[in-house]
């Protein structure tokens, strides 16, 4: 959820089950790093976070507005992503005073269990 023109924030639920899981059917990617990856949508660009699960939030600098959206899940040691949840997407507000009366907010919640390996299907 953008928190202003320049900052974002979000959150996730993860049960150790879920990472477990993850850990265990991809044992040869050699998975070690639970990462939150961020997507700047109109470049194209992302970049990696480093979380623990119970962290459960993180808040993050962006670009005034543009769309985002958010994975969280497994970095293995070659680079590969093994997405474990993925948010719907936000925009980030202008620089600038807002004119616009009526407030409403997205979040960028990490939920879901349809996951991914660019292609494979996760638990």
């Amino acid at each position: 959820m953008p928190r202003d023109p320049w900052w974002l924030f979000c959150y996730w639920e993860l049960t150790p089950e879920r990472i477990a899981s993850a850990r265990k059917k991809y044992a040869h990617e050699e998975p070690l790093d639970l990462v939150v990856r961020v997507y700047e949508e109109e470049s194209g660009e992302s970049f990696d976070i480093v979380v623990l699960r119970d962290d459960g939030e993180w808040t993050f600098k962006g670009i005034p507005d543009r769309p985002w959206h958010v994975e969280i899940g497994l970095r293995t040691t070659h680079q590969n992503f093994i997405m474990l949840a993925r948010s719907n997407q936000t925009r980030t507000p202008p620089e600038g005073p807002s004119f616009f009366q009526e407030s409403s907010s997205s979040s960028l919640f990490l939920a879901g269990s349809s996951s991914s390996v660019r292609g494979q299907d996760a638990p």
